[in-house]
């Protein structure tokens, strides 16, 4: 489902976008430190930890006894840049709740007899840790979650529309839910702005279900793409909302 390649697009944007995309990063860094700031917080868990550019790590060594970094993947430079940190280690889990097994299976199913499933019974857990998880970031993840499945699932042409934006909201809901009250934060780009010719083109949602207002709300503007690659000849920014719940 190229979550390598993705993983790797995402460094290499970064490091051509870079000086656009640190307003970003340090807004998201600052918000998750701004939720523990003043708490006893031993555990901290990441989830869609990456590259590690949004994750406050040197700070919160002074203040977690634990950091749990999360995701499907860990780059080998992350696993050696942390491997001599004793408080920080790297899990690996599908935080889409086994969305991503399932949606294998729905292929493979549908290649060999020809019948497909009904969106409406794949179940996803969301994050469900085996260990005790503190306080969790869902980290630039949400909007996510189900790009890869869906891009996966639209090669073979097996589901409508309709269909797809209900799988949409089914793994965004998922994950969501799973968030424990009172004990964890959402960052996560909610909406794209393509401009073309320093006009404003169109605006693409990327969440499909109700965020939730928490206690604290701050949002700001990414410039994701300003060399005009992501979209031929179009600049993409994205509208970033952080809340703490």
């Amino acid at each position: 489902m190229n979550f390598l390649s993705d993983q790797e697009g995402i460094i290499s944007r970064f490091l051509n976008e870079s000086s656009n995309w640190e307003p970003h990063l340090h807004q998201s860094r600052e918000f998750i430190l701004d939720c523990i700031r003043g708490k006893n917080i031993p555990v901290i868990t990441i989830l869609g930890s990456g590259w590690l550019l949004d994750v406050p790590l040197e700070e919160l060594q002074k203040q977690c006894k634990k950091i749990l970094l999360v995701d499907i993947f860990h780059p080998p430079q992350v696993l050696r840049k942390i491997r001599d940190l004793p408080h920080v280690e790297a899990i690996h889990q599908d935080v889409t709740g086994g969305m991503i097994g399932q949606a294998y299976q729905l292929v493979q199913e549908f290649r060999k007899t020809g019948r497909k499933r009904n969106i409406a019974d794949l179940q996803s857990s969301g994050f469900t840790p085996d260990i005790a998880a503190g306080f969790v970031v869902s980290l630039n993840l949400i909007n996510q979650l189900d790009i890869l499945i869906v891009d996966y699932l639209k090669k073979f042409s097996i589901y409508t529309g309709e269909e797809i934006l209900e799988l949409r909201k089914l793994i965004q809901q998922s994950h969501l839910d799973s968030l424990p009250d009172a004990h964890s934060c959402i960052i996560t780009d909610f909406e794209e702005r393509v401009y073309a010719d320093n006009k404003l083109e169109r605006i693409s949602p990327l969440i499909h279900v109700p965020l939730p207002e928490g206690k604290r709300k701050t949002t700001w503007e990414w410039l994701f793409d300003s060399q005009k690659t992501y979209y031929s000849g179009k600049i993409t920014k994205f509208n970033v909302v952080a809340i703490e719940l």
